[in-house]
């Protein structure tokens, strides 16, 4: 009896030690474990962040490929600001061509005195004539010029004959007299192709 109640302490130890040893086992398998887990969270980490830098470098590429095609509209850009610019001064010069060829209103001997006085002022009729000779002798040229077109050089000379009319009034009244007189006389075409009136026999 003595020698059992001896031993018996020394069973009691076994046993807590044999229990710490289980309990210690089982903190490794759960070390353990926990190691694995965060093995293989760090593996999904991993894989996480090359997927990130298989999108940055998407992104980059996608980036760069942007900036190109950015640098090549904005080049077209300037391109067809260009003929957009070319266009408006063609239809610009184009809209004066047509208002000189076709004006909104049909000019008139009246309008033209107007346009005179208001443009260059008081004229005298001796400046008039010089100017009216200047383009009588052009348009005498326009007529054997080869392709040469008359109907500028005339208009210039019915204009300034208009402007004539502006400073000299009475040439109106002149005009209706001299008509009268032409209406009654005899004409006849001279040799050099010109009509001429019959001279009047003196009674």
């Amino acid at each position: 009896m003595t020698c059992r109640s001896r031993q018996s302490p020394s069973f009691d130890r076994l046993a807590r030690l044999e229990a710490e040893l289980e309990q210690a086992k089982t903190k490794l398998l759960s070390a353990h474990e926990f190691a694995d887990d965060l093995r293989e969270e760090l593996d999904q980490r991993e894989d996480q962040v090359r997927s990130c830098d298989i999108e940055i470098a998407r992104l980059s590429k996608g980036l760069r490929k942007a900036s190109a095609d950015a640098a090549r509209w904005q080049g077209s850009a300037d391109d067809w600001m260009r003929q957009v610019g070319q266009l408006q001064a063609t239809l610009e010069s184009a809209n004066r061509t047509l208002r000189v060829m076709w004006p909104a209103e049909v000019e008139t001997p009246d309008k033209i005195k107007e346009w005179a006085a208001e443009t260059f002022g008081e004229e005298t009729l001796r400046d008039l004539v010089k100017k009216l000779l200047i383009e009588i002798a052009e348009l005498d040229r326009s007529l054997y010029r080869p392709g040469g077109e008359p109907t500028k050089g005339l208009a210039d000379v019915l204009i300034v004959l208009c402007r004539i009319m502006s400073v000299w009034p009475e040439l109106g009244a002149a005009i209706d007299r001299k008509m009268a007189l032409n209406r009654i006389r005899l004409w006849e075409r001279g040799t050099d192709g010109a009509w001429k009136h019959v001279p009047e026999v003196a009674a």
